[in-house]
């Protein structure tokens, strides 16, 4: 090799500077292409002979000797051996090789000396790329981070050949020398890989150019590594082969691609190699191709400079799109999309002559199908994993399916007129005079121009159909807001109105939002403010940083509530739905009228408007809405309230509402949802709730099943700190603090979720979740109510609890520690903890709730109403306390349902049903044992105290709770029964037989009758 102390227009590297890696044709093709020997041996080019292929095979995970990978490598290196191309992922090899590993290659691509001819084209296969591997947009394993970060340019172009030969000519550009580009025969790998990557550390940052390449045109969607790169304020480069100009599919793909990176913010160039000066004419396989390839021009025609004087900012106009043969009688849209036309046969001419066939108008309307559009929720799966389509099975799943049809036609001034026609799938099988009557809906531009409905309308249709000069999009929208999967990205997407946060902005393009002002109306309003620059930027971080401070100086150190729980639950609610873990928490605001229900409310509201527009006056649900509009409601939205449940005069209504808000809450909690058939008996959407719901009423729900699935805050005439109430409410209207820390919030996520993983960052999630479990059990379990487990409360406060993961994220991400010291013990009760304590005060309150001991206060009731009798145990007309002078407090029979009559006798009232006996327990002289009729005690309770005791509560159940909670009498506490019955046999003195009660201690029932 020749050492030269400037660039050269060409390459001077020989096949023999290879050596010993690779030889023969693959080393030919390298210095043939200009890569050179430093960026080859850096990369992992190599030679492998017929003889290696089994050690190759086993080294890098092949599978047997007879699998599809081996077979492939075997049959590409049995004649004259191949050169094996490394490739590797470019956002991987990137992190890699910032962490001082060097990347190992993520797929393997062939080039044999001997290429085999492709029996379908005639034509010879001269890259293999093995079966089942990855579809790769590669970097240079050496690319330093800071290239893939910061370099001002980006350049694309196709196979890794290219790409390294660009590599080799920017070096060469930037003072590095042909000495140090070549490597010594005994220099190894490892070697190379670090001494390139610090050759390319040395090139100027303002001249650094990222190099991406990838198989195919194709081949650059749904990639990964778009994720993690951001093209904003970069300059794409374009570097496909000359055939651009000519070929309709590589003209298509640089079309997409040149979208794709000017809606992520980049302002796209083309390297138009084919307008080239001075091509030598040997070059006889270029000129009859009319293509130059980006290593072709670097060996033949220029250097890295001459390369970037080829740039253009525009692409050609696209190449006619190939049509093949068109048969008579076809109806086709003419390439202005205006029109519609019929291929006809000639006609033979009155010398006999014939005219050739040709289109003929039939239609001044053109158009094309624009999307097949699946309207359906999300997968739990799908945001569990990231994945899109992950758990859905079409066939199995809740779905609406829809197209959208572009039409367009010329108007009198000769401009083009566009609308577009939506509607049920089955109008692509029907002609447009059927359209309406199939549910479609057609604008009103559409109808009145004179030739709608097109004669032969089915031959219409075909022409719109087959009209593919734009393919058929298929789009889901979803039909629900919050976290929902990206076609092709790892990260998910969120929706909040009409607000689409996506990390990517073709994420956000590809996210189509489903629920409408006519689905939902208001659901404009859960719309969020913008947030300017990008996650990270110093723009960012200033402004979040600000919201974090405003946000709390108005939370924690102004204090709207007289609790400080109640503020951190406030926070906790409004950020809950940020967090891609579906929730289950239902908050219930409870307290007096005017007491400040509905304002309380509308502050958690504020984390979900862009601009004022909830407030303690308009919330965006009803007590009295329907129960089916609700249901849809909460699995639409984000966040929905139930406002004002008040009491009611009239008793039926009051009932209707207590239990349709009981089964509400009970969806909620348990993630299910009902389930109903139309008139067809087909089943119909089912509607599973989503939303965080929020319910405000005067008094607590009468169902205790229900009140122990709630989030309560009691918010009274003294809880709110009358002061600054107008103050908050001014922050809560025109700040946009709130909607804004909703929308960084989302984003901190997603940032988590590019950084690391969707699936690592999930388990993030669910770390946070154990450590907060913990708290929450810390502070609402103290031991004082053994008879009732805290599980629940503490399930929900881990809940709410999550609500507070994004401002320990974000005040991490920009640095505010005031917030971060709330989250530390050291410093105080933690805002965990704050929101625990509300839980806490919640299973107090429940704690005496349970269904046995609502059992003994509905017996209680009964008993002190007359309503029901407890016996003595010498028969059913006898009182079961004998008279005072025993010493016994004779109050006690008023209490068992005994009352004395005008002649002093105990006496029971009409209708009074006996449900148990008092007597003596065995063996002792104490008569403290109540012997229930475990069916005629818990019936007549039930029939008399429905809130106490609802319909579906069972009596077996109910009186195993008594057992389970300690609540039998302690003679017969340890004692088994089968079956674990909580009742036993007794019998009455004087009496035969044996019958079977409940045991209760008489203190238990009514208190210390002796005192």
């Amino acid at each position: 090799m020749t050492s030269n102390s400037f660039p050269s227009p060409l390459t001077p590297w020989t096949r023999d500077d290879y050596a010993p890696h690779v030889y023969y044709s693959g080393a030919y093709k390298l210095a043939d292409s200009g890569v050179s020997p430093l960026v080859a041996a850096a990369r992992g080019y190599e030679h492998l002979d017929f003889g290696q292929v089994a050690d190759f095979a086993k080294k890098n995970g092949l599978g047997n000797a007879n699998s599809k990978p081996t077979s492939q490598v075997r049959a590409a290196a049995k004649r004259n051996g191949t050169l094996v191309l490394p490739w590797f992922r470019a956002d991987v090899a990137v992190q890699d090789s910032g962490d001082g590993r060097r990347p190992a290659a993520t797929t393997l691509q062939l080039r044999p000396a001997s290429p085999r001819e492709n029996p379908k084209t005639g034509k010879l296969v001269k890259y293999e790329n093995l079966t089942g591997s990855e579809s790769v947009i590669d970097a240079h394993p050496s690319t330093p981070r800071e290239w893939f970060t910061n370099a001002r340019r980006v350049l694309i172009t196709e196979g890794i050949l290219k790409g390294d030969a660009a590599l080799t000519a920017l070096l060469r550009a930037n003072g590095i020398t042909d000495d140090q580009l070549h490597i010594a025969r005994n220099q190894g790998g490892d070697a190379a890989y670090v001494a390139l990557r610090e050759l390319m550390l040395t090139v100027p940052e303002y001249n650094r150019v990222l190099i991406l390449s990838f198989v195919g045109v194709a081949n650059w969607k749904h990639n990964d590594v778009w994720v993690s790169l951001s093209l904003k304020n970069r300059t794409m480069l374009l570097a496909f082969d000359g055939d651009l100009s000519t070929n309709w599919n590589v003209w298509n793909q640089a079309h997409k691609l040149w979208t794709y990176a000017r809606n992520e913010g980049a302002t796209v160039n083309l390297l138009n190699l084919n307008n080239t000066p001075g091509r030598p004419a040997g070059d006889l396989e270029m000129l009859e191709q009319g293509k130059v390839g980006l290593d072709d021009f670097l060996t033949k025609h220029g250097n890295w400079d001459d390369v970037l004087a080829t740039i253009e900012t525009d692409l050609p106009d696209a190449p006619p799109r190939p049509q093949g043969d068109v048969k008579v009688g076809t109806w086709a849209v003419a390439e202005d999309g205006t029109t519609v036309q019929e291929f006809v046969a000639g006609r033979e001419g009155l010398l006999g002559e014939e005219s050739l066939n040709r289109w003929v108008l039939r239609s001044n309307i053109g158009g094309r199908v624009e999307a097949y559009v699946t309207r359906r929720p999300p997968m739990e799966e799908e945001v569990e994993t990231g994945i899109f389509g992950r758990g859905y099975v079409k066939e199995d799943s809740p779905r609406v399916e829809s197209v959208r049809i572009r039409l367009a036609w010329l108007d009198d001034d000769g401009d083009t007129v566009e609308a577009t026609v939506t509607g049920p799938p089955e109008i692509l099988e029907n002609p447009p005079s059927e359209w309406s009557k199939k549910g479609a809906d057609v604008p009103e531009d559409v109808l009145l121009h004179p030739e709608w409905p097109p004669r032969k309308g089915q031959d219409w249709l075909q022409a719109i159909k087959s009209n593919k000069t734009t393919p058929v999009r298929r789009e889901t929208a979803w039909s629900s807001m919050g976290w929902v999967p990206v076609d092709g990205s790892p990260v998910c997407a969120f929706i909040s109105g009409r607000t689409v946060l996506a990390s990517t902005t073709a994420g956000a393009k590809a996210t189509v939002p489903g629920v409408t002002e006519e689905m939902l109306p208001g659901a404009s309003k859960f719309s969020l403010p913008p947030l300017r620059g990008a996650v990270l930027s110093e723009e960012w971080k200033a402004q979040v940083r600000s919201d974090l401070h405003d946000l709390y100086e108005h939370y924690i150190t102004l204090g709207p509530w007289t609790d400080p729980n109640i503020a951190a639950a406030v926070l906790a609610a409004g950020l809950r739905p940020s967090v891609p873990v579906r929730s289950t928490t239902v908050l219930y605001v409870q307290g007096p009228p005017g007491g400040g229900k509905s304002w309380t409310v509308s502050h958690v509201l504020s984390f979900h408007q862009e601009k004022k527009t909830w407030t303690n006056k308009s919330l965006p649900g009803s007590m009295k809405d329907t129960a089916t509009s609700t249901e849809q409601a909460l699995a639409q939205s984000n966040v929905w309230v139930m406002d004002d449940l008040a009491p009611s005069a009239d008793r039926r209504q009051s009932e209707s509402e207590q239990a349709k808000l009981g089964d509400t809450i009970r969806n909620v909690h348990n993630k299910s949802s009902r389930r109903r058939s139309g008139s067809d008996l087909k089943a119909r959407e089912v509607f599973t709730p989503r939303a965080l719901l929020i319910v405000t009423a005067e008094n607590e729900h009468t169902i205790n099943s229900v009140r122990d699935r709630t989030v309560i805050l009691d918010i009274g005439k003294e809880s709110l700190n009358s002061p600054v109430i107008d103050g908050f409410d001014h922050f809560r209207d025109n700040s946009r603090v709130p909607g804004r820390i909703m929308h960084a919030s989302v984003q901190a996520m997603q940032h988590l979720a590019v950084l690391n993983g969707w699936n690592a960052m999930m388990h993030q999630l669910e770390g946070l979740s154990h450590r907060f479990s913990e708290t929450a059990k810390t502070v609402i379990d103290s031991g004082e109510n053994p008879a009732k487990s805290p599980a629940r409360h503490a399930q929900m406060a881990v809940d709410l609890m999550l609500g507070l993961a994004p401002i320990h994220i974000l005040c991490e991400m920009v640095g505010y520690t005031p917030f971060l010291d709330l989250f530390n013990a050291d410093n105080g009760t933690t805002l965990p903890e704050r929101v625990a304590t509300v839980l806490k005060e919640a299973y107090a309150s429940q704690a005496n709730t349970t269904p046995a001991r609502a059992l003994l206060r509905a017996i209680r009731s009964d008993l002190a109403a007359g309503r029901a009798y407890i016996a003595g145990s010498y028969g059913l007309g006898d009182a079961p306390v004998p008279s005072a002078g025993t010493g016994v407090n004779v109050n006690a029979n008023a209490q068992l349902g005994w009352f004395v009559d005008k002649n002093g006798e105990f006496v029971t009232r009409p209708g009074a049903v006996p449900i148990g006996h008092l007597i003596r327990r065995p063996k002792g002289d104490n008569l403290d044992v109540v012997m229930f009729n475990r069916t005629l005690a818990f019936e007549t309770a039930q029939r008399h105290n429905s809130k106490l005791l609802p319909a579906g509560q069972e009596a077996r159940s109910t009186w195993r709770n008594l057992k389970d909670e300690g609540l039998l009498h302690e003679h017969y506490a340890n004692q088994g029964t089968k079956e674990n019955r909580a009742d036993f046999v007794y019998r009455l003195p004087g009496q035969g037989g044996q019958t079977r009660g409940v045991p209760v201690n008489l203190n238990v029932l009514l208190g210390d009758l002796t005192a």
